[in-house]
């Protein structure tokens, strides 16, 4: 573990497995909604009721990602053209 690029490729190696696991998370969310699409026609009005809770808090959390990753790259944008910008 003291060894830099030993470090490093350890780092890449996590780093891969984390973008395999969310790529497989994302070719579920199809079937995810599935699922809820289904619940929400259950005869059990509980399960209907959860299944439209669940189905509302993932989309506001959805909705909040978005609007958070869109900040972020007006940010990204902003210090770009900032560290452009000739200050002589």
């Amino acid at each position: 573990m003291e060894d830099d690029e030993f470090r490093a490729e350890l780092q890449h190696q996590r780093n891969e497995a984390a973008n395999l696991a969310r790529a497989e998370l994302k070719g579920l969310m199809l079937k995810s909604i599935c699922v809820f699409a289904d619940a929400m026609e259950d005869p059990n009005p509980q399960i209907r009721l959860k299944a439209a809770r669940d189905s509302a808090y993932i989309a506001i959390k959805i909705d909040e990602n978005e609007t958070l990753r869109n900040r972020i790259d007006r940010l990204d944008d902003a210090i770009h053209l900032w560290k452009e910008k000739d200050f002589d």
